[in-house]
């Protein structure tokens, strides 16, 4: 499933030259907060996934992982730490979803 998503982001944010990049540490909050501790938690469980994966994909996933889940952190941690890798999924597809709806309006 997360090859799925990640799939969908790097079509888009390679064929989009409106889809503006982030740095990692632009989106980095405070590890005290119980959400950034799940969220930090379900980030490291991705890791071995993103060292398989070549360098350019490798960053890319990873800046997925981090631009899209701390924007959507408290729904991530919402749903608790045992269903945090469904609510990440989830996250990303929903924002995959809006990108698609935006690009539909300009046809």
């Amino acid at each position: 499933m997360m090859s799925i998503v990640f799939h969908n982001y790097k079509t888009f944010s390679l064929n989009k030259s409106s889809f503006k990049f982030v740095d990692n540490d632009e989106n980095k909050k405070d590890d005290d907060n119980t959400n950034s501790i799940i969220l930090k938690k379900e980030l490291d469980k991705w890791k071995t996934y993103s060292d398989i994966l070549r360098k350019p994909n490798r960053y890319l996933f990873n800046q997925m992982l981090l631009q899209l889940s701390y924007k959507y952190s408290n729904a991530i941690a919402a749903k608790g730490e045992q269903f945090s890798t469904e609510s990440l999924i989830m996250s990303l597809l929903l924002e995959q979803y809006k990108i698609i709806i935006k690009n539909l309006e300009f046809y």
